[in-house]
């Protein structure tokens, strides 16, 4: 209940003063790496803690927070729904994967963008 009145009081002065608010679907950002590299593990000890599967270990609201601006400007730039889902070229499955948008995808499509350029 504390973080929703936060949440709305924070977002209430920010239109006082002209801004517009964007609601992302925050759901999986911290339990995906934002470097692409897969699922998380949260550790038992300190919950605020996650390794990555390539054995990184980084702060877990970090990287949440990482990857809810990267699903905020994948759905911006037309890469993804706003739930966080990937765009699919197609109906059939195998093209691209299901692992939700976190901010490596930026990354790589930053990259392939640039290379495409003349």
């Amino acid at each position: 209940m504390v973080a929703s009145t936060i949440g709305g009081l924070t977002q209430n002065k920010f239109v006082e003063v002209g801004g517009k608010v964007e609601l992302v679907y925050p759901r999986g950002t911290s339990s995906w790496a934002y470097d692409g590299s897969g699922q998380l593990k949260r550790s038992k000890a300190n919950y605020a803690l996650a390794t990555f599967q390539n054995g990184k270990r980084y702060n877990a609201d970090l990287n949440g927070s990482q990857n809810i601006a990267a699903r905020y400007w994948a759905y911006k730039l037309k890469l993804a729904y706003r739930n966080g889902c990937q765009l699919l070229s197609s109906k059939s499955s195998g093209s691209k994967s299901r692992m939700p948008i976190v901010l490596s995808h930026l990354w790589r499509d930053k990259d392939a963008t640039l290379l495409s350029e003349p």
